[in-house]
C-alpha cells in the first residue's frame, strides 16, 4: 500500500510542470502530454524493470515516435521546408522584407506546399507507428 501511494506521489512530481502549463488553445500543448507520457514509457522499457520480450525494440519504436513528435511540435518541418528561402530571399543586400518580387512569392508558395507536405509525412509516419505499434508497448 505505501509503495502504491510513494508511485503516485512520484507520478504527481514528474507530470506537475506538465499539467500546470497544460492549456486548451492548440495541438501544441496535446503534443506535450503525448510527449512526456511517451518518454516515460520509452525510459520503462530501457530500465532493467520490463519482462517482456523484445523491451528493447520496444524502446526504440517509442524513441522514433518521440522523434517524430518533436519534429512536429517544434516546427522542424517548416525550418528545413522554407531554408531555401531564407537564404536566397533574406541575404544581407535585402532591403526590405515586406515586398516581395514574383520570383521570391513563387519560391515562397512552393516552400509554403513543402512544409505542409513535410509535416504531413511526419504526421502520418507518427500516427501509422503508434496505430501498428501501440498495442504490444505492454509489460
Amino acid at each position: 500500500m505505501l509503495r502504491k501511494i510513494l508511485y503516485g506521489l512520484e507520478n504527481v512530481v514528474r507530470w506537475l510542470p506538465v499539467i500546470w502549463n497544460d492549456r486548451q488553445w492548440d495541438e501544441y500543448y496535446l503534443f506535450r502530454i503525448m510527449k512526456k507520457k511517451l518518454e516515460l514509457m520509452e525510459g520503462f522499457y530501457v530500465s532493467d524493470a520490463p519482462v517482456a520480450e523484445g523491451a528493447e525494440n520496444i524502446a526504440n519504436d517509442i524513441q522514433r515516435a518521440i522523434e517524430l513528435l518533436t519534429y512536429i511540435m517544434e516546427e522542424e518541418y517548416a525550418q528545413d521546408a522554407f531554408e531555401e528561402y531564407w537564404d536566397e530571399c533574406l541575404d544581407e543586400s535585402s532591403n526590405s522584407i515586406f515586398y516581395f518580387t514574383k520570383e521570391q512569392s513563387e519560391l515562397f508558395e512552393k516552400c509554403n506546399r513543402q512544409a505542409e507536405d513535410l509535416y504531413e509525412q511526419h504526421m502520418t509516419e507518427l500516427c501509422d507507428l503508434i496505430k501498428q505499434k501501440v498495442r504490444n508497448w505492454w509489460d
